[in-house]
């Protein structure tokens, strides 16, 4: 986990987080990327991330933001 003054989180107008899943220069990343079950559980390890998130900091619980 990393925190930056990146453009794309500190200029959003909500709660905002990016995610790197891989680079498609990188030779063993690329052609993973490019596979359906990777994107299945990449997908699903990002959607528990959020709903753990949630459950540990519930909405207008004033926590996490």
């Amino acid at each position: 986990v990393k925190q930056g003054p990146l453009a794309v989180i500190t200029n959003a107008l909500m709660p905002a987080v990016l995610v790197e899943i891989g680079f498609l220069s990188h030779a063993e990343e690329g052609p993973l990327l490019g596979q359906e079950s990777f994107q299945k559980d990449a997908a699903g390890a990002i959607a528990e991330a959020v709903r753990r998130f949630f459950d540990r900091y519930p909405p207008g619980s004033g926590e996490g933001a």
